[in-house]
């Protein structure tokens, strides 16, 4: 045999080797969910809370089983399992329509229905996923989400750009609450906030109403100071237009004043022409003292 048919033949007998190799079964997601086997005691098993309305087909507890995926993520899969002195009676898919965070799940019944409740990491928003049960079949009925400290932020930009000074004082006298400030009240939803009461004033002054431009603005500097506050907390400055700068400049913000000059700038001149100029002056003082950061 000479040298290129040895080499030959070792290519061939290299890739048969390989080729060959018997496969790796893959484990099914429910394999170790058999019925008659204890139940998982891990914290990807979450409770069916207040169940007692749901049909448990000789069961006497409920809970959600979440597989997890290959490489330890959530996954969009699940099982319901009904459950007797700690073995799994029965089991049926749970048809979830999207990835849950199951560090941050709940599991609960409410009027006869199965809400699978989950937050996502690092913010408030979530997903409510909510099915019917009858006894051996769960069917998705509906998905809800949401994100209550983003609704916060929204709330408070559409009134810097279109409310009344009734709806902001309705705003302030309730109680709120932003979960992770930090990824909500920042530099940027102010900006888009300031820009939004920005844009409003100068229809207004287009239009020939200073006055209700410079009222505008008002408005919208007191709702940025709302919107800061609800990450860091009351100022002891109570002046405008002290508080305001106060606001923007807080730690926790630090907003450029190159970001906010252009419209106090604007509120000057708008208080100019309606023949407030003892105010206006105040305006520009304080704006004078803070150039150093333009």
């Amino acid at each position: 045999m000479n040298s290129n048919n040895r080499t030959l033949l070792m290519t061939l007998f290299t890739v048969c080797a390989f080729t060959l190799q018997p496969a790796v079964a893959q484990s099914p997601p429910d394999a170790k969910l058999t019925v008659g086997s204890a139940v998982p005691e891990t914290l990807a098993n979450v409770d069916v809370a207040d169940s007692a309305a749901l049909k448990k087909a000789g069961a006497t507890k409920m809970s959600v089983f979440f597989v997890e995926g290959s490489d330890g993520s959530d996954s969009k899969i699940a099982f319901l399992l009904g459950t007797k002195s700690g073995k799994i009676v029965w089991k049926a898919p749970l048809p979830l329509a999207q990835e849950i965070n199951r560090a941050k799940t709940d599991v609960i019944c409410r009027k006869g229905q199965i809400h699978v409740i989950s937050q996502f990491p690092g913010c408030a928003a979530f997903v409510n996923q909510i099915f019917s049960w009858d006894g051996a079949k769960a069917t998705l009925v509906k998905t809800i989400s949401g994100d209550p400290s983003q609704d916060e932020v929204n709330a408070l930009t559409a009134l810097a750009a279109k409310g009344s000074r009734a709806q902001l004082d309705a705003w302030e006298e309730k109680e709120h609450n932003v979960m992770y400030p930090g990824n909500y009240v920042n530099s940027d939803n102010l900006e888009k906030l300031l820009k939004g009461g920005q844009a409003a004033a100068q229809a207004l002054d287009k239009a020939g109403k200073p006055a209700l431009a410079a009222a505008r603005l008002e408005l919208c500097f007191d709702a940025s100071q709302d919107l800061v506050e609800l990450a860091c907390g009351s100022s002891d400055e109570t002046k405008t237009p002290a508080k305001w700068i106060g606001a923007w400049q807080a730690e926790c913000i630090d907003m450029p004043a190159a970001k906010w000059t252009p419209m106090f700038k604007d509120y000057a001149q708008y208080l100019e022409k309606c023949g407030k100029k003892k105010q206006a002056q105040s305006v520009l003082a304080a704006l004078s003292k803070v150039s150093d950061r333009i």
